[in-house]
């Protein structure tokens, strides 16, 4: 049996638009990056956040009910490459990102890979 994978690619400017580029910082672990087997880095270090969906605008519909899906209050994954762990951030503050780098960002078997080059707070007014 051979394993394949369909890659599908992700806009993630669009996404940060659906989303209003907020989002409520959950967590952070070191990500270690990509190197090939000759040594050259493919996906430099970084940081993996996990992060909470605060606003949802996309007009997404399930195919199955009809009905409009609202991701508010879902969680998903994204890698900041190039940060350094730890991340001045504290769990429960609100911040966007910046810097998608879709030539290495995809989904995979339903798993999206989101990757930036920026996250920033976003101080209350």
């Amino acid at each position: 049996m051979k394993n394949v994978h369909k890659y599908v690619m992700f806009d993630g400017n669009q996404m940060l638009k659906d989303f209003r580029d907020e989002f409520t910082f959950i967590s952070q672990v070191p990500y270690a990056g990509k190197t090939l087997d000759d040594g050259t880095v493919e996906i430099p270090a970084g940081v993996r956040v996990l992060l909470q969906i605060l606003h949802d605008d996309a007009p997404e519909v399930d195919k199955k009910t009809g009905e409009m899906i609202d991701n508010t209050l879902e969680v998903f994954e994204a890698t900041i490459i190039g940060a350094k762990y730890p991340l001045p951030l504290k769990k429960g503050c609100k911040v966007k990102l910046g810097g998608y780098r879709p030539e290495i960002s995809y989904v995979i078997n339903y798993n999206v890979i989101l990757r930036f080059t920026e996250i920033s707070e976003i101080k209350p007014e």
